[in-house]
């Protein structure tokens, strides 16, 4: 995998063109309206073994963001080991950066996430640090790549692919074709 990546930018750099910088791929979304509407979640890695282990068995999952007034809104509709769940978190949006928090008491986590893109193209994903809220430490991150659509291109995996790389992280889980829920 590293060596494809390696190659792929030896090849970019001989030919004359740069490839993208981390900086480039892992670029913040700052226009909160990209990043409205319905996306799904289309592969996913983690630094963090549960985390991981979470992701992986939410095959089939999309969430919505909208905006209620002043709130931002994201209804997840998880489809969790075959089993629908739907939630509802508020989001906490302040420069570039979505806040949102799951959980109570010694279970309650804080993510503090950025929408991603590349540079000159449209959303891409989700990059986010897991915070224990009770420590106040970070345990991890993780990234997804997400889509407007049920699957993702060619290109947007490499593009992921590559920011995963940047980000020094490694096993991609792209979950096989699972029934979406419905909208419930």
């Amino acid at each position: 995998m590293l060596l494809v990546v390696f190659l792929f930018a030896l090849t970019l750099r001989f030919e004359g063109t740069e490839a993208l910088s981390c900086e480039e791929l892992l670029e913040p979304v700052d226009d909160q309206s990209e990043v409205r509407g319905k996306w799904f979640i289309l592969a996913s890695t983690s630094n963090n073994e549960l985390f991981q282990g979470f992701m992986n068995a939410s095959l089939g999952s999309w969430f919505d963001i909208t905006e209620d007034g002043k709130k931002t809104v994201m209804i997840r509709h998880d489809n969790l080991n075959g089993q629908c769940l739907y939630r509802v978190a508020l989001l906490k949006v302040l420069k570039g950066q979505v806040i949102y928090k799951i959980g109570k008491g010694q279970s309650k986590v804080q993510y503090t996430c950025k929408f991603i893109k590349t540079k000159k193209e449209s959303v891409l994903g989700f990059f986010c640090d897991i915070d224990l809220w009770i420590q106040k430490k970070s345990v991890g991150q993780f990234i997804v790549l997400l889509g407007r659509t049920e699957h993702p291109s060619h290109k947007d995996k490499k593009r992921f692919e590559e920011m995963v790389e940047c980000a020094g992280m490694t096993n991609i889980y792209y979950p096989p074709n699972e029934d979406m829920c419905d909208e419930g």
